[in-house]
């Protein structure tokens, strides 16, 4: 049985969606190897493991396999409870489509009553979604494949208080405490190339969504600067870059969020990145102690 439990755990990651019945197939198996065959076990609040999130990355990534499921289940999946019908979410194996069609499902669901979920667990969590949003903007999709998840952003986010939008609820798998802002700017790696232009264009549609849910933004900016200014840690933070030999010194370094400007439109909203000014310490030195060589007969500047 460790064998196969192993082996279910190395599914958790497959593309799912390229075949459909050969993921259902793997999820009937799992289902069987890590609950006896009892999906109704998988639908606990409360309970975490490896197996139960492998499971969950079937369930809400392959439309088949959501499916299957639900009719599985039959009238019990529909009458659960809402801290038990997403006990085991996680932002990262989640189709927005695939979430948006089972909320719709549910009689009077409301975005508030839904958003306490959020604070269950990081892969639940605000947090957790802003990261994974931010991921999918910097992949440039196609407008078709980005729309389920705005859609489903701005409904969650009516949902939100602006209090709860700025908290830093959960620690990450980093052992850190960010707000879903600064979680999304800062935990995924993004190409030194294109850093500056991802997270300016994510900014603007993360503005856009909360402001569509009826939140001040000034007073959003004002909530988020007073933590960026009181965390030392978070002053200090670089981004998390892939290397590109094209651009050494930021591969290296990442880049140091600056300060950012804020206002009542996203428009008025600017992230000011930069290096510090250490990281050309050494070129600097060098040219002190190896100056040009001067050209014979060239004019020298008096002193």
């Amino acid at each position: 049985m460790r064998d196969q439990k192993a082996s279910l755990l190395a599914y958790e990651g497959v593309n799912n969606n390229e075949n459909p019945e050969d993921a259902l197939e793997l999820f009937k198996i799992s289902v069987y190897v890590a609950l006896d065959d009892n999906l109704e076990d998988f639908f606990v609040p409360g309970e975490t493991s490896d197996n139960l999130s492998a499971i969950s990355s079937f369930i809400w990534r392959v439309p088949l396999v959501h499916q299957y499921a639900t009719k599985s289940l039959a009238k019990t999946y529909h009458q659960l409870p809402l801290e038990a019908r997403y006990a085991h979410l996680d932002w990262s194996q989640v189709d927005p489509q695939i979430l948006l069609n089972d909320i719709q499902n549910v009689k009077g669901l409301q975005p508030a009553d839904f958003c306490a979920i959020l604070d269950s667990s990081w892969e639940t969590s605000l947090e957790n979604f802003a990261k994974r949003y931010s991921y999918v903007s910097s992949t440039r999709l196609d407008v078709s494949e980005q729309f389920p998840w705005r859609k489903l952003a701005r409904w969650i986010l009516r949902g939100v208080s602006l209090e709860r939008l700025s908290m830093k609820t959960f620690e990450n798998w980093e052992g850190n405490h960010l707000t879903a802002l600064f979680s999304a700017l800062f935990l995924i790696k993004r190409s030194p190339r294109m850093c500056e232009r991802d997270t300016s264009e994510f900014l603007s549609m993360w503005l856009e969504d909360v402001q569509s849910s009826g939140k001040d933004l000034a007073k959003y900016g004002s909530q988020e600067k007073e933590i960026f200014m009181g965390d030392k840690l978070l002053q200090d933070r670089r981004l998390d870059v892939l290397f590109d030999y094209s651009f050494p010194k930021i591969s290296w370094t990442g880049m140091r969020l600056v300060s950012f400007t804020y206002g009542p439109q996203p428009e008025d909203w600017k992230l000011v990145w930069g290096l510090e000014a250490e990281e050309y310490a050494g070129d600097f030195w060098y040219l002190v102690e190896n100056p040009p060589l001067r050209i014979p007969g060239g004019w020298v500047e008096d002193d």
